[in-house]
């Protein structure tokens, strides 16, 4: 690695590197994948499968039992119908007509766009939930207030997390609570199914994999430039990556077998991918591992099994610092192979504004450790599950030992 220095005169400073090692890779969860779907569902063209919707467009409230504050209006600046609410001294209530069935285990999720034409009283998203008879029992709903502006305001929620274990049909329920002088617009109101959706960006996962391994195969030949020894142990490990790919897209996506399955393979081929990426192999300059430049402070954790790497591959780190100042610098190393011993050391750093002795750099290991299950965003104890954080920075790393 390069020091680039950017200071004009002699300087003190110390600098501190982070390092983590990082190992593995995470196949996509279900709940990443939802994730993804819940992100699209104001597309053009959303995900899942729609199984109750009204747009008001027939001008009337006929998929709904309302109360006297609720009528179909022109919306305004938008084309088309809305459903506009007016508080009173009483509950205003809209409540679709008929139960909407609803799968066992599936993801559901409510969206609608509201708008608040006077006052700021919250209108209500509340859902009941029916059994297979078509029964409520205990609990029998849940509520949430929607978002709601002056503006045309998309709300989305996940309302199947919600859902008792006997749910097998909702209704949806909003309202205005009384008195509370307010006039609202609601429109666009849909009920949809994301498992199929869901299912789809699982499968999405392995086709871009193999895309990037077909792409790796077809950027080898050439090498790009490669430090000595990389185009060998790339090469040796398609065809395992290859079969690899195959027996993890024989299992259910999602599955905790599917996760493990992809786990490996995701990980090498993204590695490779990044090497054969890097301009001219210029950001690959050793001989079996890659070097990330990151930021110390990045806004997820880097563990073991991180499957994207924050940051760029790197031979150079620029650190600029005032007079005095320490400045951090963190980076992540990756190996092609089980490296058991890794040693770091600095050199003197060297540039137009002088000469830094090695002696003010100073060299940490990021250890991960686990820690109580609020970690790391949370201070209270949560014994019933423990998470792996980064935390400990040791000058030897072998100096903490992980059951």
């Amino acid at each position: 690695m390069r020091w680039r220095l950017t200071c004009k005169a002699s300087l003190a400073i110390s600098c501190v590197i982070l390092v983590v090692r990082a190992t593995g890779a995470q196949a996509m969860t279900r709940t990443e994948a939802l994730r993804v779907v819940l992100e699209r569902l104001w597309d053009a063209r959303p995900p899942g499968e729609t199984i109750f919707s009204d747009d008001f467009s027939s001008g009337t409230l006929e998929n709904w039992r309302a109360d006297n504050g609720w009528s179909v209006v022109r919306a305004p600046d938008v084309a088309g119908n809305c459903a506009r609410v007016v508080s009173s001294d009483d509950f205003e209530d809209l409540i679709s007509a008929q139960h909407i069935p609803v799968p066992p285990g599936h993801p559901i999720a409510v969206c609608f766009r509201t708008r608040l034409v006077s006052g700021s009283g919250p209108l209500f998203l509340r859902v009941d939930f029916f059994d297979a008879e078509g029964k409520t029992r205990t609990p029998y709903a849940t509520q949430d207030v929607a978002r709601a502006t002056q503006d045309w305001t998309k709300n989305t929620f996940l309302v199947s997390d919600w859902f008792p274990d006997y749910t097998r049909g909702i209704t949806v329920h909003f309202h205005l609570p009384p008195n509370s002088n307010t006039t609202a617009l609601l429109a666009d109101v849909r009920v949809v199914d994301l498992a199929s959706a869901v299912q789809q960006v699982l499968r999405e996962e392995i086709q871009a994999y193999r895309a990037k391994l077909a792409a790796i195969s077809r950027s080898l030949p050439s090498g790009h430039g490669l430090p000595a020894g990389w185009k060998e142990l790339i090469h040796a490990d398609l065809p395992r990556l290859d079969e690899a790919l195959d027996e993890a897209g024989k299992i259910e996506p999602g599955t905790p077998a599917y996760e493990a399955a992809l786990r490996e393979p995701a990980m090498m081929i993204s590695r490779l991918h990044d090497v054969l990426q890097a301009p001219g192999a210029k950001g690959v300059g050793t001989r079996g591992f890659l070097v990330y430049a990151t930021t110390p402070m990045p806004a997820s954790m880097i563990l073991p099994d991180t499957a994207t790497l924050p940051g760029k591959l790197a031979t150079e780190v620029l650190v600029t610092a005032c007079r005095g100042e320490y400045e951090p610098a963190s980076l992540v190393l990756w190996a092609l192979r089980p490296m058991p011993a890794v040693l770091i050391q600095a050199t003197d750093l060297r540039g137009p504004g002088g000469v830094l002795s090695a002696t003010n750099v100073d060299i940490k290991w990021v250890k991960c450790w686990y820690q109580a299950g609020s970690a790391p965003h949370g201070v209270a104890q949560d014994r019933s599950r423990k998470v792996l954080v980064p935390e400990l920075l040791l000058n030897d790393d072998t100096l903490v030992r992980l059951d």
